[in-house]
């Protein structure tokens, strides 16, 4: 009969969770695909390989929690170690779901010596070659499992070699006309990669279905991912729209790693890169702030700042100041601008579920026009000097005046006496 994995289970003093429990491990016991070697002849080795639904290979195991309509395969490998006499079998029992069975024989010498085993210019090895002991042996202008290919010096089967090597296939197919021809799921030029080494994501999909499973000559067998999409097993989506946060990658603060946020510094956290416990952002909300406030003193020569403001941060303007910026996580900020103006706003960074910080600007802008006695005094020193240079430069004017006239009447007198 079939044997099954054993099942405990705790029954409670009434019994009334009796039918649960057999539920419960007839569920288990039915998810769970497990092979079991009833029948293996002696000098017969199998080996197998379990590549479940989860994306797990298991070396001579099972698949638990196989979901209905989930499928696993099995990839069985049989060696002989000795010769069977006679025919046999091997039979693989998997839990729930019935036999497999396999005739097996070996072929371990055959009686080609005489003539009569021969079979000359046979149809088989398309007339270039000797059909012997269940083989063509082409003549030396042919080559190929079936003598197919004019070949006179080898050179189709050179070209099934890599390298220096004197391996046709890498031992995993069969050269025909100077191309390998792989078995199961090898292939490469040479045979040298198998779809095995190409890396299955969390869904069980070879490249996570986003990508295909190439040969690249020297490397292996590797995943060449579609525009879009990146990753060993081509799972990690290169959109950056799920890491954006006012406006920006990860909030300045990070890069974009399959669809996540990484953060640049230990000091820095939350989703989107967007919670700094060491961080001043004060001036990265300036601009927008007096933009709020009412005025263009900061940066007036960009006219879209102010439209972008409600953009990237969300915002509130008040004039009392609000209760829920009495927190512990609220960012206090202040600067003066060159108008003597006083500007204050607070920014609380924003929650997981957002992707704005919240932004909250003081309306009661404080602008100091009072007279500055500093300024007044400089300005009356200097009026001061320069009306004292014009004073000196004015006498001088009518001296110089004077003395050139009196020079002149001193001449006209001269001729007289």
């Amino acid at each position: 009969g079939t044997s099954f994995p054993g099942a405990v289970g705790e029954l409670s003093s009434n019994s009334d969770n009796l039918v649960n429990l057999i539920v419960e491990n007839y569920e288990s016991i039915s998810s769970t695909i497990l092979p079991i070697l009833k029948t293996v002849p002696e000098g017969i080795k199998v080996d197998h390989v379990a590549n479940c639904p989860d994306g797990s290979a298991n070396k001579d195991g099972g698949c638990d929690s196989v979901p209905i309509l989930g499928s696993a395969s099995f990839k069985f490998t049989v060696t002989a170690e000795q010769c069977l006499e006679n025919p046999d079998q091997v039979v693989i029992e998997f839990t729930g779901f019935g036999q497999v069975i396999l005739d097996i024989s070996t072929l371990c010498q055959c009686e080609c010596g005489s003539f009569s085993d021969k079979e000359g210019s046979s149809e088989i090895c398309n007339g270039n070659g000797e059909f012997q002991c269940g083989v063509c042996v082409c003549d030396d202008q042919h080559s190929g499992e079936f003598c197919e290919c004019q070949n006179a010096d080898k050179g189709d089967v050179d070209q099934c070699r890599y390298g220096n090597t004197t391996i046709e296939c890498n031992s995993a197919g069969h050269c025909v006309c100077g191309k390998c021809f792989c078995s199961g799921e090898i292939f490469g030029k040479y045979c040298e990669c198998d779809v095995s080494d190409c890396k299955k994501g969390s869904n069980g999909l070879v490249c996570s279905g986003t990508g295909t499973c190439e040969c690249e000559e020297g490397v292996g067998a590797e995943c060449k991912c579609e525009e879009g999409w990146s990753g060993k097993d081509c799972s990690c989506t290169t959109d950056t729209s799920s890491c954006m946060f006012n406006g920006k990658i990860c909030d300045g603060a990070g890069v974009c790693e399959c669809g996540k946020c990484k953060c640049n510094s230990s000091n820095i956290e939350g989703k989107y890169c967007q919670k700094c416990n060491f961080c001043n952002r004060c001036d990265l909300y300036k601009n927008c702030t007096v933009c709020v406030a009412g005025t263009r003193t900061i940066n007036p020569k960009d006219p879209d700042e102010c439209e972008s403001c409600n953009i990237a941060y969300n915002v509130t303007a008040y004039t009392e100041t609000p209760d829920n910026i009495n927190q512990d996580n609220v960012k206090i900020c202040g600067f003066e601008s060159d108008d003597n103006c006083q500007y204050e706003w607070h920014y609380i960074p924003g929650p997981e579920d957002q992707t704005r910080n919240l932004l909250f600007v003081n309306l009661n802008v404080d602008c100091d026009t009072s007279i500055n006695i500093l300024w007044v005094i400089i300005g009356v020193i200097l009026a001061v000097v320069v009306l004292g240079i014009f004073i000196i430069c004015l006498w001088k004017c009518i001296t110089t005046y004077k003395k050139e006239k009196s020079t002149d009447c001193d001449s006209a007198l001269i001729p007289l006496l």
